[in-house]
């Protein structure tokens, strides 16, 4: 029954969310390029890669020992130490 209660009111708050215009949600100013400004000259597609491969190496060696990690985190961790450098 709590199933169902919760289902029709995540229903009904799509639907309400429906009818906001674009520009008054949140992820559609989080999203918009204007505000962040420019991008940066440091961030290219080989630093993009960097960080990729350095949270790939960093996944496969926890994995390889045992050790419990975050893909996530490595990769957000990947791309800051890539464009710090």
């Amino acid at each position: 029954m709590m199933k169902l209660v919760f289902s029709a009111l995540v229903f009904l708050g799509l639907l309400g969310a429906a009818d906001a215009p674009l520009p008054d949600r949140a992820a559609a100013r989080f999203l918009d390029q204007a505000a962040w400004g420019p991008t940066p000259a440091s961030i290219t597609q080989l630093v993009i890669a960097a960080a990729l491969l350095g949270a790939i190496a960093w996944n496969l060696f926890t994995w390889y020992l045992g050790i419990p990690s975050s893909s996530s985190h490595a990769l957000i961790g990947g791309l800051v130490g890539a464009v710090w450098c």
